[in-house]
């Protein structure tokens, strides 16, 4: 940020390391066909050091509409540095944890995601998009 010292915003990482990079904000998933015990074994060696702050989880159920401010409807214009054309879309849902069962981003995944006729990445395609 403009004015900030270079120390200032090293500061300010480091404190949003401390607080955010920790194991109670993680998971894993191990998947393999060694024993049980040899996983164990590889999983505490591998990740015994990733630190615990002891904070509680941070929860963010509060924010059913983050971004519903004006700062977030914004269009930017940008000039390439590679001839590539790309877009990357991102969008803030509400909590869906406990809508588990019925998995509504796997739904919106596929539908996303799907190539057959009348699909939207078919439309995309014909109107040379995609």
């Amino acid at each position: 940020p403009e004015g900030m010292s270079d120390s200032e915003l090293h500061s300010k990482l480091h404190n949003f390391w401390v607080r955010h990079y920790t194991a109670q904000a993680m998971c894993l998933t191990v998947q393999s066909q060694h024993s049980l015990d040899t996983m164990q074994d590889w999983v505490v060696e591998t990740f015994a050091e990733v630190p615990n702050n002891g904070q509680d989880r941070e929860e963010f159920s509060t924010l059913s509409n983050p971004f519903d401010t004006p700062q977030f409807t914004k269009l930017y214009h940008v000039i390439p540095v590679e001839n590539e054309y790309k877009i990357d879309l991102t969008w803030a849902l509400p909590p869906t944890l406990h809508l588990y069962k019925v998995k509504p981003l796997h739904y919106l995944a596929w539908i996303l995601g799907h190539e057959g006729k009348g699909s939207l990445v078919s439309f995309l395609r014909r109107k040379v998009w995609g």
